[in-house]
Order: C-alpha cells, then sequence, then structure tokens
C-alpha cells in the first residue's frame, strides 16, 4: 500500500473562487500568487489579492508561520502560497462562490520576488496550454467514439 503525496495545482488566484470543475475542488492541494493587503497576527491569517481582481483571499499561515522568512509578511510583498483548498457555505449557480468563504490553509509560503509580471504571463500561457491540450484529448476520444 502507497501513500503518495498530492501533487498541487497552479491557479491564478481569482479562479479560487469559481467553482468546480472551473475552479479547484475544495480540499484540493493549490498554488497560487498573491499580493499581501494584511496581514492579522492574533489569527495568523494573510489577506492576499492580485489587481485587477476585487477578490480577497483568506490564507491561514499558522502551520507555514515557523519556516517563514523575518519581515516577509509585510504589505504589498507578492507571495506564492501552496495549500489545501477550503470552501464554507453552498453558493450559487452563477458561476461564482458568492456567499461563500474561500480561503487556503497554507502550508509553505514564499516570496515572489522580482518579475512578478512575468511569472503571472508564464502562469496563464502555461493554463491555456493545459486547457488546449484537454480540448485535443477530448476531441480525440469524440473521434474514436463515432
Amino acid at each position: 500500500m502507497s501513500h503518495q503525496i498530492p501533487p498541487s495545482t497552479l491557479h491564478p488566484l481569482p479562479s479560487l473562487f469559481l467553482p468546480a470543475p472551473t475552479g479547484p475542488k475544495p480540499g484540493s492541494k493549490v498554488r497560487t500568487l498573491g499580493c499581501i493587503h494584511t496581514y492579522a497576527i492574533h489569527s495568523g491569517h494573510l489577506t492576499l489579492t492580485h489587481p485587477p481582481s476585487p477578490h480577497q483571499l483568506v490564507v491561514d499561515v499558522k502551520v507555514a508561520l515557523p519556516e517563514l522568512e523575518m519581515g516577509l509578511l509585510r504589505d504589498g510583498v507578492w507571495v506564492w502560497v501552496l495549500g489545501y483548498l477550503r470552501v464554507d457555505g453552498a453558493g450559487g449557480q452563477d458561476g461564482a462562490r458568492k456567499g461563500v468563504k474561500v480561503r487556503v490553509d497554507a502550508i509553505r509560503v514564499w516570496e515572489a520576488g522580482a518579475g512578478v509580471q512575468d511569472i503571472v504571463a508564464a502562469a496563464e500561457e502555461r493554463r491555456g496550454a493545459a486547457a488546449e491540450l484537454g480540448r485535443t484529448v477530448e476531441a480525440y476520444r469524440d473521434a474514436g467514439e463515432a
């Protein structure tokens, strides 16, 4: 019996607010990039944004806190977050997780460093390529069933 650690999937911060299958499933291991908007010391929660998106993602960093670099948790710092997606509430049928609380329980947080715009562009390109590959595989399967 082998126990494997599930791989993480890269998601733009706004997509964490979309219901599956467009967005990731609750409980899945995700990786995202965001800009620190606030850090609440008493709760161990970061609030991340990704302009121009209006979404604010709450990230529980209590588990990752001992490994964080001193001074990282400052407003305006871009960070990568690796953790598990948590969604509380039912949400609506309109293609968004409205009225629900979306958060990530972080297991690792690190500074994005320079070139954030290049990172975002590369991530979007990779995501687009993965979507195109998925469409190609579906078309191939459909052709085989015809």
